[in-house]
């Protein structure tokens, strides 16, 4: 079971990693994300040992920081477009409703549900996908998702 998971994950970034620039961030919905574990539970793996692949959680479930996630991720979106690097979105945050091997709980924590996650992220403008229906999509810095996120930080 554990050889899958790694095995699936790895398909899953296979077609990013080599678009990735160091100050890159791959942003997921939350830290029960697969690739979130993924790059904690595996160490050893040689996509974990490319230091290129950084994530970041939009959503730290049942903590403080659910209460102001939309002013993190503007926040940590606009850092890593100051320092010339990409923002990748995983498709799954573009998706109207999560899918059951996703790890998520609806009300797990009532203060955010995954319709929260679908209508803050599919506002924005996208450009290159890759990885198929569970890969990822690079988050255009243009001045429209500039704008979007300056609004999101006040």
């Amino acid at each position: 079971m554990l050889r899958v998971r790694e095995e699936r994950n790895v398909r899953r970034v296979d077609e990013l990693l080599p678009l990735l620039k160091p100050d890159s961030i791959v942003v997921v919905s939350h830290l029960q994300d697969d690739l979130a574990n993924f790059t904690r539970d595996f160490l050893f793996s040689p996509v974990n040992r490319n230091n290129n692949l950084h994530y970041t959680a939009v959503l730290a479930i049942n903590t403080s920081q659910v209460d102001h996630w939309k002013q993190d991720s503007a926040r940590q979106i606009t850092k890593v477009w100051s320092q010339n690097g990409d923002v990748w979105l995983t498709k799954r945050l573009l998706s109207p409703r999560p899918r059951l091997d996703w790890n998520w709980v609806e009300g797990d924590d009532p203060r955010v549900s995954w319709t929260d996650l679908y209508n803050y992220f599919s506002r924005f403008e996208t450009g290159k996908a890759v990885g198929g229906d569970d890969g990822f999509v690079l988050l255009l810095p243009s001045e429209r998702n500039k704008e979007l996120l300056a609004s999101d930080v006040h």
